[in-house]
């Protein structure tokens, strides 16, 4: 099978440390034909566009390695654009600036927790955090997942489940989130009725946890409801995690039922087959 690689964080994200020419290697080592640059743009701490030099510094990476890598690995040029309701405008700005072949759409925890405890700084917390207090924060947390689908321009949805990198792979917290299942079917519905891809996030394959997110009950329901449009994402920050756990995971699609998975260029979704 083919690995591609669609959630990748080079040295201009702020919590990366390679280049694009870097992980290209390394891609090209663990046998990937393709991967996709998806540097964090996190919509609310930005507020004008000097603010976002380094992801203009991303895209021309990319699009520089994607010329010296070519008839060897295709790369394309992406964005992890995140917390797009604290800092709509800006978001904006950005993607009509910059002509990204694919845009993830993400919430991670700072903004949303500072709105519901007003003193949340980072994932950390999650550990002090009681359980009742976690449970607060997921229910709202898909809440905000389902308002910025309904408004954000993106592709693809990343790493639907966050929360659960923090509260139970690293923190160990169990947490039974049954109760807003409703919520994520409501996110599944919304993501096929705008044919937008919902993203397999293999980071967590590297904890004691062992899963993806969403884990495979969420995806078996998204197939159920009609969602064929996947895309697979290491979400690496350094050398190690590249490709991680890509081809156990397209192995697994192909037992619930998927017959390809995709990657985006100029938008659109181009097609792996599995078969």
């Amino acid at each position: 099978m083919q690995l591609f690689d669609t959630h990748l964080h080079t040295h201009h994200s702020h919590d990366g440390a390679v280049s694009c020419s870097g992980i290209a290697d390394i891609a090209l080592k663990n046998g990937l034909f393709g991967i996709t640059i998806t540097d964090h743009f996190d919509s609310g701490l930005y507020k004008s566009s000097s603010d976002y030099e380094h992801i203009r510094k991303s895209f021309a990476e990319a699009q520089k390695a994607s010329e010296s890598y070519k008839g060897k690995l295709i790369i394309t040029s992406g964005v992890e654009m995140g917390d797009y309701l604290f800092g709509k405008s800006i978001a904006d700005k950005c993607m009509q600036e910059i002509p990204f072949d694919f845009v993830l759409c993400s919430v991670h925890a700072s903004q949303l927790g500072k709105k519901l405890f007003g003193t949340f700084e980072n994932t950390k917390q999650f550990a002090l955090m009681s359980d009742e207090q976690n449970k607060t924060y997921i229910k709202e947390y898909f809440k905000c997942i389902l308002e910025t689908v309904s408004v954000q321009d993106f592709d693809s949805l990343a790493h639907l489940t966050y929360p659960l990198r923090y509260i139970v792979a690293i923190n160990k917290k169990p947490l039974d989130i049954t109760f807003c299942m409703p919520t994520i079917k409501e996110i599944l519905h919304l993501l096929i009725i705008k044919n937008k891809a919902l993203e397999i996030n293999t980071s967590c394959l590297a904890t004691d946890w062992k899963y993806p997110m969403p884990d495979y009950s969420i995806i078996r329901e998204y197939y159920n409801m009609g969602g064929r449009l996947v895309t697979i994402g290491s979400d690496a920050h350094r050398t190690e995690r590249i490709g991680l756990g890509i081809y156990d995971i397209l192995c697994k699609l192909k037992t619930i039922g998927f017959t390809s998975y995709y990657y985006y260029k100029n938008r659109n979704p181009i097609e792996i087959s599995l078969l």
